[in-house]
């Protein structure tokens, strides 16, 4: 019994060590070596807020990622944040209990967004691809992919483009980083 206990104590003790001494937090699929200071700068970047009437790029990936989540119904999504968005945005709040449910594209809302999209990669084929997709293109990195929903090498390389252009490790991989800087208010900035 104490050898185990032993071996227990020592694997804790080193993962202790680790921490203490500030190890790297586990990769988040936005390329592991992605700077600090760049991670820092993107997760300090606010979201940008949109309410009904507001007409953005955002919107269009937002209609597409609620039409992934099974709540934005009917229309093709569009860059006019409608009385349809908002509904399907309210809707959305409400199925993850974000209070208060407000109907717009808020801090918390946007922060469910990117965690329930999670990584997004090649070989996935989703209506979060084809929000990505569009936002990528209007960001200016066009992957001129003839399908919409498919994440192909194109779309890939676009990404990496993407990456690049903010500074993050380039591995084509859409994580909390990636979609943050995709979407954040420095989001057309270059």
């Amino acid at each position: 019994m104490f050898p185990k206990r032993g071996l227990t104590l020592a694997a804790t003790s080193v993962a202790g060590i680790a921490l203490a001494l500030g190890a790297a937090p586990p990769a988040l699929a936005d390329g592991p070596d992605t700077p600090p200071h760049v991670i820092a700068a993107i997760q300090q970047d606010p979201w940008v807020e949109l309410t009904e009437g507001d007409s953005d790029y955002r919107v269009v990936a937002v209609g597409y990622f609620l039409q992934e989540f099974g709540v934005y119904l009917g229309e093709e999504p569009h860059l006019e944040f409608t009385s349809n968005m908002t509904f399907a945005v309210n809707q959305y709040q409400l199925n993850n209990e974000l209070i208060p449910t407000t109907g717009n594209l808020d801090e918390d809302t946007w922060g469910k967004l990117r965690d329930d999209t999670g990584l997004v990669q090649r070989g996935d084929d989703s209506m979060l691809v084809a929000g990505l997709r569009h936002s990528l293109t209007y960001l200016g990195h066009d992957s001129n992919d003839t399908t919409m929903n498919e994440f192909g090498p194109e779309m890939e390389q676009a990404v990496k483009d993407f990456q690049e252009s903010k500074g993050i490790d380039a591995d084509g991989i859409i994580g909390p980083i990636t979609f943050r800087a995709m979407y954040a208010e420095s989001a057309e900035d270059e």
